[in-house]
């Protein structure tokens, strides 16, 4: 279990995060202009590291704004892959 100190630490490390705003509106524009696009795929189109697309995703899901649309064989690691919709794009093609 954590203790109050570590939770406070890890809350203030979040909130310190540079651009975190920016950087979750490009993941989510990007799932928007390419419906059922993997993390991967994301991390690609966005030149961004992986693990800060993870944690994009994580908060996106976390909000409501994105979901889990299906899988897929990703091209380059040939793995079996999770890809991702928009709310709005669940409820138009509903």
């Amino acid at each position: 279990m954590m203790s109050y100190n570590t939770k406070r630490n890890s809350a203030i490390a979040y909130a310190a995060i540079p651009d975190l705003q920016q950087r979750q509106c490009r993941v989510f524009a990007i799932i928007e202009k390419y419906p059922n696009v993997s993390r991967n795929d994301i991390a690609r189109i966005a030149k961004m590291e992986p693990y800060n697309v993870s944690s994009r995703i994580c908060e996106l899901c976390n909000e409501g704004y994105i979901r889990p649309s299906g899988k897929k064989m990703d091209h380059r690691t040939k793995r079996s892959v999770t890809t991702y919709v928009t709310k709005d794009y669940e409820e138009a093609t509903a």
